[in-house]
């Protein structure tokens, strides 16, 4: 999916004629692009960060116990997840900097990170876990919120976290354990 048709699925969700596919845009046609555009990359951030975190791992060496984030290169670490040298997995304490260990050597760390570059209009989303419905919705939330129209704000955030939820928990069960009351 493109930023472009979720941007085009805003318009159409606003009830406005979509002029995205226009060869040049009005003053107020490039305004509300450009915001939607602001708030598809704050609502992706908050996905990514809260709810269905991009996970990676990379090849490490732990110097005195202690691994700089600033050595990877081009991540922007959310939080680690795990310290693994060859079959052992290593406890570690996290800092918002580094992280602190009772190992020196090589190893591997998977973490989850945020995208380093925010998107254009042009840009297209291949996080396939995300649908463009879900984006749509939170980015209207944020865009309604922004303008203080709290009434639409309030459904639009609503849907989009009954839809994060679903996508979230999609395939799993989830009971509640029997209480005695």
């Amino acid at each position: 999916m493109t930023v472009k048709q979720i941007v085009a699925e805003c318009v159409q969700k606003m009830g406005l004629d979509n002029f995205l596919d226009n060869q040049t845009y009005t003053s107020d046609e490039q305004k509300l692009v450009a915001r939607l555009v602001f708030n598809v990359n704050v609502v992706y951030r908050e996905i990514v960060s809260a709810y269905l975190p991009l996970v990676d791992t990379a090849n490490v060496n732990v110097v005195g116990g202690e691994l700089a984030f600033s050595s990877l290169q081009n991540v922007r670490i959310l939080y680690p997840i795990r310290l693994v040298a060859g079959d052992n997995e290593i406890n570690f304490k996290s800092y918002a900097t580094k992280i602190k260990c009772d190992y020196s050597g090589a190893a591997k760390l998977t973490y989850a990170y945020l995208p380093s570059t925010d998107f254009v209009l042009t840009d297209t989303i291949t996080d396939a876990r995300i649908t463009s419905s879900v984006l749509a919705s939170g980015v209207l939330a944020e865009y309604y919120f922004q303008n203080k129209v709290f009434d639409l704000a309030k459904n639009f955030d609503s849907e989009f976290r009954e839809e994060i939820a679903r996508l979230k928990y999609k395939g799993r069960s989830m009971f509640l354990k029997e209480r005695r009351w």
